[in-house]
């Protein structure tokens, strides 16, 4: 109730009763898995609001509640990397990819930034792994381009 009240509020582009719901959400939490939800909820109010510190405290805070959550473990790699924290990041987002294997979204973020962080043989297993999966054709066209860019720059290197 008081999430979807949070929601209504965002909608409604009341953003200051919205942040009061979802911090009423938290502090009302039943039970664990309520309040890693509403910190969940919380958290991604804040990543659109710009908020990018107050995200990844509740997305850290979501996940002492209930680490299994590999959406949330995406999500907070994407903060990290965008608060300049490229290890923590990449860290996160390892266990996006460990605890949903199978989802190719946390993957490509994956494989993403480890290409950013020169780590290219990792990511050539990653982009290997992805092709596994059921993608968009556009997804798969785009995999096979970086897996020849990488392969390519791993035979140049010394």
């Amino acid at each position: 109730m008081l999430l979807d009240e949070a929601e209504v509020a965002e909608r409604a582009r009341d953003y200051n009763k919205a942040r009061e719901k979802y911090l009423q959400a938290i502090s009302e939490a039943p039970d664990a898995q309520s309040a890693a939800i509403a910190n969940r909820e919380m958290a991604s109010a804040l990543v659109f609001w710009g908020e990018y510190e107050g995200a990844e405290a509740r997305m850290k805070a979501s996940l002492e509640h209930d680490s299994s959550q590999a959406r949330v473990w995406h999500d907070l790699g994407l903060v990290q990397e965008h608060q300049g924290k490229p290890h923590l990041a990449l860290e996160s987002l390892e266990k996006a990819v460990l605890l949903a294997p199978k989802e190719p979204r946390a993957r490509v973020a994956y494989a993403a930034l480890l290409v950013k962080q020169s780590q290219f043989s990792a990511a050539i297993v990653q982009y290997e792994e992805l092709l596994k999966l059921p993608i968009p054709e556009r997804i798969e066209s785009a995999t096979h381009k970086a897996l020849q860019l990488l392969r390519r720059e791993v035979k140049q290197a010394p």
